[in-house]
């Protein structure tokens, strides 16, 4: 990728830092759109880049802070997360996914800017996969309607201004530096030496998407958006496991020897029960494929935190 000017929304969180990161050493300038500047050690992890204040649930900011810097890429990773249900998490889905989007959709049509927007499987909710162009959507979350929605607005500025618009769709992204998830939350145990790690569930199936193959696809849908113009893609690691399998797989690389025990009644009432993906579609459109195993990338997030791990007692 060869861009002159890159802007990320939501480049302070897991996937955007990767992405920048990615980007850095082929464009010319680089922004970041947050509601907030990032604290001082960020910044210094960070590749050289300008920020720029907004809050995606604040009608306008957004699309004006954009306009100004006039990208000639966006990658849109800003959203509000998934979370327990309640009338308060619907409002801020509606207002930062769908409405937040709105804001960066109405930005590249006044600047003609490429858009990619980080999208999510839990579009799919509970239909049949492996997910593929076919497989139909029935959301059964906040937080997965506000995104289909957000995509949906997307398609209609195709349609109407041309805007060059395409969405990625990934399974479970993981790897260093990620948030609280499954990962993070089975090696905290380890860590603890607790001999028993429990699940909510455990027979859900995940298909496991490292973080370099899945900031390498958005890459290539920013560079081959004539292929895959309001289309979305999705993306996964390659293979499906239950959370009860890649729980077990965590603690063995790890080297813990806790027993992991599974617990359906603690199930959320939005709990996806199946979810892989079928990548011939990236594969086809854009020459993309996994390259990172389950036990590769599990490994490797292990070494960051232990790396991490002695360099906090070297500083202490």
């Amino acid at each position: 990728m060869i861009r002159k000017r890159i802007l990320i929304t939501g480049g302070y969180g897991f996937v955007g830092r990767h992405l920048l990161r990615a980007v850095a050493d082929n464009s010319c300038t680089l922004a970041v759109l947050a509601r907030k500047g990032p604290d001082s050690e960020c910044v210094r992890s960070l590749p050289r880049h300008e920020f720029l204040e907004a809050d995606l649930a604040c009608p306008e900011t957004a699309t004006d802070q954009i306009c100004r810097f006039r990208p000639d890429t966006i990658f849109h990773l800003a959203s509000h997360p998934d979370g327990a249900e309640s009338s308060t998490q619907t409002q801020t889905c509606i207002a930062t996914n769908v409405l937040g989007t709105l804001q960066v959709l109405e930005a590249a049509r006044q600047t003609g800017a490429t858009l990619v927007i980080g999208d999510s499987v839990k579009s799919y909710g509970n239909t049949d996969e492996p997910y593929s162009p076919s497989t139909s959507e029935a959301p059964n979350s906040s937080y997965a309607i506000s995104k289909l929605a957000a995509w949906n607005t997307a398609k209609l500025y195709v349609g109407l201004y041309g805007v060059k618009v395409t969405c990625i769709r990934p399974t479970l992204i993981y790897g260093p530096g990620e948030g609280f998830n499954l990962v993070e939350y089975v090696l905290n145990c380890v860590a603890e030496n607790r001999p028993e790690i429990a699940l909510d569930g455990g027979t859900q199936t995940r298909d496991p998407l490292y973080i370099s193959d899945a900031v390498r696809a958005y890459i290539a849908a920013a560079d081959n958006i004539d292929a895959v113009l309001g289309e979305a893609i999705n993306i996964g690691g390659g293979a499906e496991y239950s959370i009860h399998d890649i729980a077990a797989a965590i603690v063995k690389i790890a080297g813990g020897n806790a027993n992991i025990t599974d617990q359906p009644a603690k199930s959320r009432p939005t709990e996806i029960w199946r979810s892989a993906c079928d990548n011939s579609d990236a594969f086809e459109k854009l020459g993309w494929a996994p390259e990172v195993s389950m036990e590769v990338g599990i490994g490797r997030v292990v070494q960051y935190r232990q790396a991490l791990y002695s360099q906090q007692l070297k500083i202490a």
